[in-house]
This record gives structure tokens, C-alpha cells and sequence, in this order.
């Protein structure tokens, strides 16, 4: 009489499969999260970027905006004063800016938008900011 004690071949095969299965499940959600880790990564890199942008506009003032990016396309930057080389999990990225400043002399104000642009995996991303820098009275 045989003993019955243990699991048999078809067992653990189909006990393998199973783990197989859940574990490409799991490898493939860990590759969502870092995606989109890292798109949110860039967001942020751009966000700050702009932001930086706003800093150094509000510091010179009113008379003094800086028109160095002026109307240049964000996405293709042709110099290095408008672009940022980032490297995020060993990649660089480039992530480019542009500036479009639009004068309100009735309110003595100025519109400052800052565009940044980069790609990631082939395609473009976008993301725009604008400040008003007012002019002090007296002035």
C-alpha cells in the first residue's frame, strides 16, 4: 500500500503557476508606480522651475523683467540659460522654459507666464504658471 503523504508533480505545478501569476501582477503594478513616480518627479522639477522663474522676475521688478526666454519654444530650448538638465533614474531630461510677458499699462501690472516643457518616454509634457508683477507707487 502506498503512502499518500506529501503534494504530488500536477500539485505543485499548478501551485507554481499560481505564485508565477501573482508575482507578474505585482511586477507589473511595482512598474506603474515607478512611472508615474517618476512623471510626478518631473512635475515637481518643472513647478519648482517656475517658480524659480517667478523669484528672480519679482526680485529685478517692474522696470527690470528679464527677457532673456522671452517667446522661445520651451520644447525644443536653443540655449542653456532657458533649459535645465535633470537626471532621474539615470535618464536625463531636459525640461525647457519660456516666458510670454504681457504689459497692462492701465493697471500698471505685467503678466508673466512661464511655460515648461519635457519629454518622457516620447512624449511632451506641459505645464504653465502666471504672475502678475505690479508696479510700486509712485513710480
Amino acid at each position: 500500500m502506498k503512502s499518500n503523504k506529501g503534494f504530488g508533480i500536477i500539485e505543485v505545478l499548478v501551485a507554481m503557476f499560481i505564485f508565477a501569476v501573482v508575482l507578474l501582477g505585482l511586477l507589473s503594478a511595482i512598474v506603474v508606480v515607478k512611472d508615474n513616480n517618476t512623471r510626478t518627479l518631473l512635475r515637481n522639477k518643472a513647478t519648482e522651475l517656475m517658480n524659480n522663474e517667478y523669484e528672480k522676475q519679482k526680485s529685478v521688478g517692474y522696470e527690470k523683467i528679464d527677457q532673456n526666454c522671452v517667446d522661445k519654444d520651451p520644447c525644443n530650448p536653443d540655449s542653456d540659460s532657458c533649459s535645465e538638465t535633470i537626471k532621474i533614474r539615470n535618464t536625463d531630461i531636459i525640461i525647457g522654459w519660456s516666458t510670454a510677458i504681457n504689459e497692462i499699462k492701465s493697471n500698471k501690472l505685467t503678466e508673466i507666464t512661464t511655460t515648461t516643457c519635457w519629454k518622457y518616454k516620447g512624449k511632451s509634457y506641459q505645464n504653465s504658471m502666471t504672475f502678475l508683477i505690479r508696479k510700486e507707487y509712485g513710480n
